[in-house]
């Protein structure tokens, strides 16, 4: 790979000569992947039985990343990646390294998170799988583009709780000053943590390098202080190993906001101190542990009296509705779901559920609002692959459920159709479709037939 003098030269500075050494052996080094078990579905242990069982374990060549208890490397992830347990999210394809941030932060049930550059979704599915129907996440991208991959890789994981706003986080900061309990901010970079797994960052770094990067970060995290409450954490991760764009970054923030200051993050053998004094931060250099590179600070927002920052008020929800229209509570009697705290609200045809503490916001760009329900029009309702994702053979009574390696679940998510099995009982027309228990979509009862309401943009993950 040819890599710039000046970048060279800047790496050479930064580990000294024997250790530059180590560094540049990586590059003729096999890239590093990872699978991250979704504990929205499953413990550590029934997830990884399953996968044991299914072969994907073997065929991928999975082992235990130690720093991650619901992590594994693995040599190679075509098979998970086309398997139907990943349609049906019991896993998120990832690299080791970046599932070290979300690691980092320590999210209760009930918080109210915000991740700031979300896409493609691996640290908001992180995240999601940590909070319940009391927490509350906001995924935003400033591209609606990615912002649609991170909606399908959040409802395909399950993730109930959130919403996907497509804006600039200085316009979130207008509307959301001191609400946030956590937030996450994985800053664009430079990418120098990354030029093994994708050399075409080189030609990027070129055209755009640390410069151009330090002055959006400042922006972000400048933000990123405005939004979070007193008492509350930021997480602060790039995949660059510049200086300019870590621990400077942290040093202006603590200057201008002297309320932050770096905590603490559980260590791990091979995690190395943070420098020019920001030594609690964590870099992750691929000579000294497998995987690619990152940097990762953790900062608390010391608490402050109630004048210091603005009051946070709950707006009314428009288009909220008290009485759901009736073919809407026919198919709701047959879920296993606490619909009680929260409330319906409808856009056109389009029927939505905020949770308690979720929040939405006129002003905003929203690509979802709450868990998406499903449509709703003259007294006939299809239900979302949203909500599809939320339940499970446990929480729908009508389900037909198929085992791990029965081709017709394959054929499922190809988009086919398929008789009814004589057994099955025509008195509901939608039947949920499962593998081992778990979610993948809807098929409608259509005379003899199962006609298939796999949504279609899902066939392409």
């Amino acid at each position: 790979m040819n890599l710039p003098q000046s970048y060279l030269d800047k790496m050479k500075n930064l580990l000294g000569d024997s250790e530059f050494e180590e560094y540049m052996k990586t590059f003729s080094e096999e890239r590093c992947y990872g699978i991250r078990l979704n504990n929205k579905r499953g413990s550590n242990e029934i997830l990884t039985e399953l996968l044991d069982k299914c072969g994907i374990i073997e065929n991928c060549s999975m082992t235990k990343i130690p720093w991650i208890p619901n992590g594994f490397f693995a040599e190679d992830t075509a098979f998970a990646s086309s398997h139907p347990f990943y349609r049906a999210g019991l896993y998120y394809i990832q690299e080791p390294s970046a599932m070290t941030p979300a690691r980092s932060i320590d999210i209760q049930p009930a918080d109210r998170v915000l991740d700031m550059c979300a896409a493609p979704g691996g640290k908001a599915t992180q995240i999601a799988s940590k909070l319940s129907d009391k927490g509350f996440l906001l995924a935003n991208d400033i591209s609606a583009s990615r912002g649609k991959a991170l909606l399908k890789n959040l409802e395909m994981a399950g993730a109930e709780s959130f919403c996907v706003t497509a804006e600039d986080p200085k316009k979130l900061a207008e509307v959301y000053p001191g609400f946030f309990d956590k937030i996450i901010l994985d800053a664009p970079c430079s990418g120098e943590g990354m030029f093994r797994r994708d050399p075409k960052g080189v030609l990027a770094w070129l055209e755009k390098g640390p410069s151009y990067y330090a002055k959006i970060q400042e922006e972000l995290i400048e933000a990123a202080a405005v939004m979070l409450k007193s008492g509350g954490y930021l997480l602060y991760s790039t995949c660059t190993f510049s200086t300019d764009e870590n621990e400077e970054q942290i040093l202006k923030l603590i200057e201008k906001h002297p309320e932050f200051e770096t905590a603490d993050i559980e260590g791990y053998e091979g995690f190395e101190p943070g420098r020019l004094g920001v030594e609690k931060a964590v870099r992750i250099f691929p000579h000294k542990m497998r995987g690619e590179g990152h940097f990762v600070c953790l900062l608390k927002k010391k608490a402050q009296s109630d004048t210091d920052e603005k009051i946070y008020k709950k707006p009314e929800i428009r288009g909220a509705i008290k009485n759901l229209p009736d073919c809407v509570k026919d198919f709701l009697s047959h879920i296993d779901y606490d619909f009680s705290s929260g409330s319906f609200f409808r856009e056109k045809e389009r029927i939505y559920y905020l949770y308690e503490n979720m929040d939405k916001k006129d002003s905003l760009r929203y690509l979802r609002t709450g868990l998406y329900i499903g449509t709703e029009s003259k007294n006939r309702f299809e239900p979302s692959q949203a909500l599809a994702m939320v339940l499970g053979k446990d929480r729908f009574d009508k389900c037909i459920d198929f085992k791990a390696g029965d081709a017709a679940a394959e054929k499922y998510l190809r988009g086919d159709s398929f008789p009814m099995e004589n057994n099955i009982k025509k008195d509901f027309s939608w039947r949920l479709i499962c593998i081992e228990g778990y979610p993948l979509g809807w098929a409608k009862v259509s005379g003899n037939m199962l006609k298939n309401k796999y949504e279609t943009g899902w066939r392409k993950v």
